[in-house]
């Protein structure tokens, strides 16, 4: 008797994201992937099936006849793996709950813009934007873990290294010096306002001070700071960036806080994202020093690290 062929389940759960998306690299962000590897995946469909499912397109894809009907026809059975997962991991995790908290322009434009790829695949998660320390614990149905910025080691808890932090300056597209070629030692560094994010790091032994800025920049790039005007220091990135808005400042950003943005165009760095500087401080995830991590701990251990690891690889 012949043996059937097997049904190519994980490419087809590929195959839903990126018909979704209209977009093999939307698709290859939902699933935590590279977009070559959605793009192989679906070419193997197309082979098996002899047709191709997709019309490509300068600005994405769509789907033609075949894969529209293909689409219809798996839905229902995709979903009901998905129904069938999501319970499955439920009974293993006994019902545990997992709250992050992290400082707030770390939580709102690094954690929440990925958080999603693990919640759809694992477990729903609290995140708490706070720069207060939060003690972590593993005890119980809860589980509350916590991001910090600073220099480890911590006391009292054990710490994962996530991301070094480096510093450039960035500028909204409108500004002036949007526009490519930008050469800092040639720049009247007197006609921009200069601002400076100074968020605490919530550690007795390390003031403000400790943290490079401007002047710090200016001296390794532009050879001068004799005529610069560093006018407005804040304590969230949000803030500092709404300003230069109307100001037309140029923002010393952390290339963790901005890299999203510096990637999709909402912000530049005119002198290059190479043009940083270096920090003493890190992003570390804390967690309990003693004790069992449970298993939904350590899934979301190790993705957070996979994340920053990519993260750090695209830098």
């Amino acid at each position: 008797m012949a043996t059937r062929p097997s049904t190519p389940i994980a490419a087809l759960a590929v195959f839903r994201e990126a018909a979704r998306a209209e977009s093999f690299r939307a698709a290859a962000q939902v699933l935590s992937v590279t977009p070559g590897a959605v793009s192989r995946r679906i070419r193997q469909l197309e082979t098996r099936l002899g047709t191709t499912l997709f019309e490509r397109r300068p600005q994405g894809v769509r789907l033609n006849q075949h894969g529209a009907a293909l689409l219809a026809a798996i839905a229902p059975g995709i979903a009901a793996i998905d129904s069938a997962w999501a319970e499955a991991a439920a009974r293993a995790r006994g019902h545990q709950t997992l709250s992050i908290s992290a400082p707030p322009s770390f939580a709102d434009h690094w954690l929440s813009a990925r958080i999603k790829a693990f919640e759809d695949t694992v477990s729903p998660i609290e995140i708490e934007a706070s720069q207060a320390f939060i003690a972590p614990s593993w005890q119980g149905d809860r589980i509350d873990l916590a991001v910090r910025y600073g220099v480890g080691p911590w006391p009292g808890v054990a710490h994962y290294r996530l991301m070094a932090d480096r510093l450039l300056p960035v500028v909204t597209p409108g500004h002036p010096l949007a526009g490519l070629g930008a050469v800092a030692s040639a720049i009247d560094w007197a006609a921009y306002p200069l601002y400076e994010v100074r968020w605490p790091a919530r550690q007795p032994a390390i003031t403000r001070a400790d943290l490079p800025g401007w002047a710090d920049w200016l001296a390794a790039y532009a050879c001068r700071a004799d005529n610069t005007r560093i006018t407005s220091h804040h304590s969230r990135y949000d803030d500092a960036l709404a300003a230069a808005v109307d100001t037309g400042a140029i923002v010393l950003a952390s290339r963790v806080i901005v890299a999203d943005r510096l990637a999709s165009g909402a912000l530049v760095a005119p002198f290059g994202v190479e043009a940083s500087i270096a920090t003493p401080f890190e992003f570390a995830l804390v967690v309990p020093e003693h004790g069992g991590a449970p298993p939904l701990a350590l899934a979301f251990i190790d993705w957070l690290q996979a994340q920053a690891h990519a993260d750090t690889a695209c830098q």
